[in-house]
C-alpha cells in the first residue's frame, strides 16, 4: 500500500517537473523571439531582405496585385523563429540527449538551405531569382532525412525495434532499415514542402505549426514510453520551437511585418516531421499535419493534372487562394484555417489516447 502510493507520489512528481519544463522552454523561446524580433527586422530592412512577391506564380491577376502590395516586407523572418528555439532548448533541454540534437540540427540544416533558396530569390539574377530548383530541394531533404534518420537507427534501432509503442508501427520500421530510411526521407521532404506552400498569407503557417507542435510535445512528454517525460527531448524540442513560432506571429499576423520565409517554413516542417518520428508518433501525422498536407496536395495535383491533360483540378492553388478569390478577408480565411488546424490537433491527441490506452 505504502510502496503504490509512494509510486503514485514519484509519478505525479516527474509529470510535474515534466509539464514545467515544457511551459518554460516554450516561455523563454516566446520571450527570446518576441524581443529579438523588432531588431531582427529592422537589420533585414536594412539588408534589403524583401520578399520578392512579383515572382510569385500565380495568373489571377486581383491576387497577384494583392500579393505584390507585401513587396516591402522583409523575409527570412525564420531567424527570428530559430534563436528563440535554440535559447528554449539551452535552459531547458537535457543537452546531453542525442535525440534532441537530431531535430535541432533537423531544424537548423533544412533552415541554412532555405536561407540559400531565399536569398536566391532575393538577389538572383534572370533565371536564377527562382531559387533553388525543386529537384534539389528534394535531394537535400531526401538525403537530411536519410542521414538523420541513419544517426538515430544506429544508436536506438535495437533498443527499440522490438519495444513495445504506444502507437503500433514504430517498432516495425525501426526493424526494417531501408523502410525507416525511405519513411524518414518521405516525411521530411513532404512536410517541409508543405509548410513552404502553406505560408502565403499573414501568420497562416505560423498559427498552424503551432497547433500542430504542441500536442506532439505533450505526447512526447506524457505518453511515450522511454522516459522522454524526464526534463524531455522532442518534447522540448517541439514546446521550444512552438514557443519560438508563437513570438514570430506576433510581428507576422495580419498586416504582417516581416515573413519567415524558405528560412523558416521548410525548417519548421522538417523539424516537426523528425520530432514526431523519433517520439513514436508518426501515425498521427496525417491527422496532426492534416491542413498542411491538403495545402501541399492541392498544388501538386494542381500540376501534375495540368501537365498531364493541360487542364486544371482546381480555379487556383494552394487551396488558401481559393478563399482569396471568393474575397474572404485574409484574417478570416487565416483565423478559420487555424480552427481547423485546432480541430485536428484535438483529434490526434484523442486517437493518441485512445491507443495509449489511457
Amino acid at each position: 500500500m505504502i510502496s503504490s502510493v509512494l509510486k503514485n507520489q514519484l509519478s505525479l512528481s516527474v509529470q510535474g517537473t515534466a509539464a514545467i519544463t515544457l511551459l518554460g522552454a516554450f516561455i523563454t523561446a516566446f520571450a527570446v523571439a518576441g524581443l529579438a524580433g523588432k531588431p531582427a527586422i529592422k537589420l533585414l530592412m536594412k539588408c534589403g531582405i524583401f520578399e520578392r512577391t512579383d515572382k510569385t506564380p500565380i495568373e489571377d491577376k486581383e491576387l497577384k496585385a494583392e500579393i505584390e502590395s507585401k513587396k516591402n516586407i522583409p523575409t527570412m523572418g525564420g531567424l527570428i523563429i530559430g534563436t528563440g528555439m535554440f535559447s528554449g532548448i539551452l535552459i531547458w533541454g537535457n543537452l546531453k540527449s542525442l535525440e534532441l540534437w537530431l531535430c535541432v540540427a533537423c531544424f537548423a540544416v533544412i533552415a541554412l538551405f532555405g536561407s540559400v533558396d531565399d536569398y536566391l530569390k532575393i538577389k538572383g539574377r534572370e533565371h536564377g531569382d527562382r531559387g533553388v530548383k525543386v529537384r534539389y530541394k528534394l535531394l537535400f531533404q531526401f538525403f537530411a532525412g536519410i542521414t538523420l534518420g541513419g544517426i538515430y537507427l544506429v544508436n536506438y534501432g535495437e533498443l527499440f525495434a522490438g519495444f513495445s509503442w504506444p502507437l503500433p508501427g514504430h517498432g516495425m520500421l525501426l526493424a526494417q532499415p531501408l523502410l525507416w530510411l525511405a519513411v524518414c526521407a518521405v516525411v521530411i521532404a513532404v512536410l517541409s514542402n508543405a509548410v513552404n506552400v502553406a505560408d502565403g498569407m499573414d501568420g497562416l503557417a505560423g498559427g498552424l505549426s503551432v497547433a500542430a507542435l504542441m500536442p506532439l510535445a505533450v505526447l512526447a512528454a506524457f505518453f511515450t514510453p522511454h522516459g522522454l517525460s524526464m526534463t524531455g527531448t522532442t518534447a522540448v524540442f517541439c514546446a521550444s520551437l512552438s514557443g519560438a513560432i508563437t513570438g514570430f506571429l506576433w510581428y507576422n499576423i495580419h498586416p504582417a511585418m516581416v515573413f519567415m520565409g524558405d528560412t523558416g517554413s521548410m525548417a519548421i516542417g522538417a523539424g516537426l516531421g523528425l520530432a514526431a518520428l523519433i517520439s513514436g508518433f508518426e501515425l498521427l501525422l496525417p491527422v496532426l499535419a492534416f491542413v498542411f498536407l491538403i495545402e501541399f496536395g492541392s498544388s501538386v495535383l494542381q500540376v501534375l493534372v495540368f501537365q498531364a491533360t493541360g487542364r486544371r483540378i482546381f480555379a487556383i492553388a494552394p487551396i488558401h487562394h481559393i478563399f482569396q478569390q471568393k474575397k474572404w478577408p485574409e484574417t478570416h480565411t487565416v483565423g478559420r484555417f487555424w480552427i481547423a488546424g485546432a480541430i485536428c490537433s484535438l483529434a490526434a491527441v484523442t486517437l493518441a489516447m485512445v491507443f495509449v490506452g489511457v
